[in-house]
Order: C-alpha cells, then structure tokens, then sequence
C-alpha cells in the first residue's frame, strides 16, 4: 500500500480519536519528528494495527525508499510490531532478515522486537536460525533475540541452549560454519557438555565471523556467563527508540553522515553505558521512566511459583533455576 498524504500532526494532538491508518500515516509522515503520544496510541490499538504494520516492515518497495520522512517507515513498523508483540508478527519481521537488508537498526534493536513476541513465535524464529542460506550477523541477531525471549520467559530457556548446539553439531559433523554470536551466546549459559564442543569447533575452525568473540572471548564468556551488552541487546525495549534523547542522537547521527567531518560511531553509543547517563523521559510517556529501561511484556503463561518446578525441565525448584535474578 502507497502512503497517503496526512497533516502533520503535534504532541497534544488527541490521537485516541484517529483511525488505526490514520495514526500509523501520521507516524510514517513525521520521520524522526515523532510527537508524544503517538507511538504509545499505536501500541494501544494492539492488532487492529498488526496488518498494516507487517504490511510496511514485509515491502520491499518501503524498504527502499530514500526520501525522508518515509524512509523511517520500516523501522517505525519493527519498533511498534515488538512493543506490541503479536507473534503472528514474526514472518513480516524476518523477511526483511531474509534479504539482508542492510540496516544497523536491524542488528541493534530486532533482538529485542523478537524477544517480546513470546515463546509462540520460537520455532519460526529458530528455522530462521537453522537456515544457512540467511546470513551470520542475521542468524545470530536472530539467535540473540531467542535468547531475549528466554530471558523474558524463562520455559524456552532449554529449546534456546538446544538450538545453539544444535548450530554447533551441525557445522561440526561438516555441515555450515557456525556463526561465532552463536556460539558466543551458546557459551554465556555455560552448560558443562558445551566447553569441549566449542573447542572443536574452533580447533576445526568451523566458525564463521571469529573477529566477534575469537576463543579467548569464548572462553572468557564460559567462565563469566553473558554480558551485561548481550543481556542489554537482548532484552532492550522497542519502545525506547521512541525517547526523545534517542531520537535526537539519530538525527546528529545522520547530520555528521551528511558531512565531510563523519566518523563512523560506534554501537555503544546506544549500549547501556550511554543510557546510564541520560535522564529519563521529560514526559510520562507510556509509563517509561528511562529511555533505556526494560520492560518485559506478560505472555499469557502460567505464573510459576518461587517454589514450583523450574519450567525449564531442570528439575530445580524456580527459585534456585531460572526464577534467580
């Protein structure tokens, strides 16, 4: 669908009386000029709004627009898909993955957009994994928001940690190299079979992408468990791509591209340690008091009780398994 023309519109605006495509127009139209509210009224209208958001993140034709403000449609429609976590979401935001459409903000943010969908959209997501024909930062990237996923639902930790492995085994018996994020990942769980599997893999030099960890780093993950980046990536909130020092740290972004004096920047710039400086939100908006502040959705399981069996199969009760924090 071609977007229509929509007035602008401003913070203040009362947007509980527009249309589901009235709202999501006004959203496209504004490019980086989001007004307050806005996107929290879209997460409200739930599914109703589902259709037209996987609609603009599936378009190839969306994808490659370069005029502004279209141009951010996409990553408007992956942002509001997580917040909202519908997991009938997942094949319209994996498709883009599937091109290799070549953006930082799918590396950056769709680990957590995937993790709040919930455990219903797990095996879509680890066939995505398991496909050799997508590429190693997307696979990983997808991997990653599994572990997301675990880490806000804590049943799938298991088919997580079996999915990694099963990565592993399956370049290791000669199949596709392994993605290194992969075995990153897989390593921060430090599970006790996991440590010698690893060292093959590297001794057989059947990882692809070693400049990410390299074994030192894999070895230091097992000792460690995963990072404070990794748990940060995982789990971050699609909503915080809405704080307003976040959106103002994209636009000086792309004005320094604009120049001749661009340097590159780095991801941290958005990593934790940057959050930890900056102020919450001027506003109230949607509740959040931080721009970088997780907030993990609640799927429609069973509430465990801390001394109920672990979910995760372990045989543990939930306190002293999956429910430490």
């Amino acid at each position: 669908m071609e977007q229509s023309a929509s007035e602008p519109v401003s913070s203040g605006h009362d947007f509980s009386a527009m249309t589901v495509d009235e709202l999501i127009d006004a959203i496209v139209s504004a490019g980086l000029d989001v007004p307050e509210g806005l996107p929290e009224e879209i997460v409200k209208r739930g599914s109703a709004a589902v259709p037209r958001l996987c609609e603009i993140v599936r378009s190839e034709e969306w994808w490659a627009k370069e005029e502004y403000p279209q141009t951010w449609a996409v990553i408007h429609a992956m942002h509001l898909l997580g917040s909202i976590g519908d997991p009938s979401a997942i094949d319209a935001l994996l498709e883009p993955m599937r091109r290799d459409e070549d953006t930082d903000f799918i590396c950056n943010d769709m680990m957590g957009v995937i993790a709040r969908l919930g455990p219903t959209a797990f095996e879509a997501v680890a066939e995505f994994v398991r496909d050799p024909s997508h590429s190693s930062s997307y696979r990983w990237c997808a991997y990653h928001g599994l572990v997301g996923m675990a880490e806000l639902s804590p049943a799938v930790k298991e088919r997580v940690i079996g999915l990694g492995r099963e990565v592993v085994e399956r370049a290791l018996a000669g199949g596709e190299l392994c993605p290194e994020g992969v075995a990153g990942l897989l390593a921060g769980y430090r599970q006790e079979e996991d440590p010698s599997l690893l060292k093959r893999l590297y001794d057989e030099d059947r990882v692809e992408d070693t400049f990410i960890y390299g074994w030192e780093g894999i070895e230091d993950t097992m000792q460690n468990g995963l990072g404070e980046n990794d748990r940060f990536f995982a789990t971050k909130d699609p909503m915080s791509f809405y704080a307003k020092k976040n959106l103002e740290r994209i636009e000086e972004i792309n004005a320094e591209s604009d120049s001749d004096e661009y340097e590159d920047w780095e991801d941290d710039d958005f990593g934790p340690e940057w959050a930890e400086d900056e102020s919450p939100f001027e506003s109230e908006r949607g509740g959040y008091e931080h721009p970088y502040l997780v907030t993990p959705p609640i799927f429609s399981e069973e509430r465990v009780g801390r001394n109920d069996p672990c979910p995760c199969g372990s045989g543990k009760k939930y306190k002293k398994c999956c429910g430490k924090t």
